[in-house]
């Protein structure tokens, strides 16, 4: 099955397993850790490091920088090579691979510096609908987003914390539907994806819901690079029907799991941009 779903990213792989390390911890069981990317996840990483210089050489770089859109191939190709359904589950249209591939091809999105929404799609919005939603949920939001014909985002921060003791956007109950108010800070893509999951809380705890962007109100910011745009949003009286809660607030475990899903965005990003500084520092060294 992981074979099919390399060879569905474009891939041609081998066959050994990743370097391991056996550690015995005090209660005498074997823990096994990985500290080499297997053949198969390097394949992926040179694959990905050759598509993305091909589509988006420095000269597409630059001219985004000096504020012209990216070219639409660039995330017809990605979805070509199903990159946005990396790690979403093949019942859902995606090739179900895990984590480390994730952040392989975002090192990969960093070391290019790539104007697209597959990072905050797929490290964000996808990975927050994931450990966040119920079944119905992963139904609706992965299975598009998995075909590339949905983006996404996770908008969290505020008070310039991406924190659980920061959330002050409020959730109140309308019946069967629930209003947002509030302001989120530094939303990656917020200004250009399809929806957003909005973490707020109430007087019970925090909730998660889904939102469409065009529902909010979007002030973005001047940022120093432009292939990573981020802005603040604005919740007015934004009503949200119950088929877009993906938990309501006081659900037991609610706050492990946000924390959980930020987790993850922040080392997807953290991946990106480390791959950044270091294609930065080769090219100076080089010149």
């Amino acid at each position: 099955m992981a074979v099919r779903c390399y060879e569905r990213a474009g891939l041609r792989l081998g066959c050994a397993d990743a370097t391991r390390v056996d550690r015995t911890t005090s209660s005498g069981c074997v823990n096994t850790m990985d500290l080499e990317l297997s053949d198969d996840q390097a394949v992926l990483r040179d694959t990905a490091r050759d598509v993305l210089r091909k589509v988006c050489p420095a000269s597409v770089v630059r001219s985004v920088f000096d504020g012209v859109s990216a070219p639409a191939n660039i995330w017809q190709t990605m979805v070509s090579l199903d990159w946005p359904g990396l790690a979403i589950a093949e019942s859902y249209g995606g090739l179900g691979l895990g984590f480390v591939e994730l952040v392989i091809i975002a090192e990969e999105l960093g070391r290019a510096i790539v104007p697209s929404p597959l990072l905050a799609t797929t490290t964000q919005f996808a990975a927050a609908i994931k450990e966040l939603g119920q079944p119905d949920a992963h139904a609706r939001f992965l299975a598009p987003t998995a075909r590339g014909m949905l983006t996404g985002t996770l908008a969290y921060a505020e008070q310039g914390q991406w924190s659980t003791s920061a959330v002050r956007t409020n959730a109140q109950r309308l019946g069967t539907s629930w209003q947002l108010d509030g302001v989120k800070h530094a939303v990656f893509d917020g200004a250009t994806c399809d929806e957003i999951v909005v973490i707020a809380r109430n007087a019970d705890g925090l909730g998660a819901f889904v939102v469409p962007r065009d529902a909010v109100d979007v002030t973005p910011r001047a940022v120093l690079d432009p292939t990573m745009p981020i802005a603040d949003l604005s919740f007015r009286g934004v009503v949200v029907g119950a088929d877009r809660v993906l938990f309501e607030p006081g659900v037991p475990g609610g706050e492990d799991r946000v924390d959980r899903a930020s987790q993850q965005a922040t080392v997807a990003l953290a991946a990106a941009t480390t791959a950044t500084c270091r294609i930065i520092f080769e090219t100076t060294l080089a010149y």
